[in-house]
């Protein structure tokens, strides 16, 4: 499992520890490393985890996104936003 697969399977288990999701349902939502050529040291994770939550728990996905900025952490990410 390389680093961006750990990444992921440890977001999909916080979702569904957080939002009491099954871990199927936390699968739907995509996890993608996006590099910037010319900064290749550097790279954002972005999801779709706020939106698609949101349909799935009738919930503003604003509120979802502030409760994985300030919950999620993980020791090979840096921030949350």
């Amino acid at each position: 499992m390389n680093l961006i697969e750990q990444l992921r399977h440890n977001f999909c288990i916080y979702l569904t520890n957080t939002f009491g999701i099954t871990p199927e349902q936390a699968r739907t939502c995509t996890f993608a490393l996006n590099v910037d050529e010319a900064k290749e040291a550097f790279g954002d994770i972005s999801t779709n985890a706020a939106m698609v939550l949101a349909k799935q728990l009738k919930r503003n996905p604003i509120e979802i996104a502030k409760t994985i900025t300030s919950e999620f952490t993980h020791a090979y990410i840096a921030k949350v936003e």
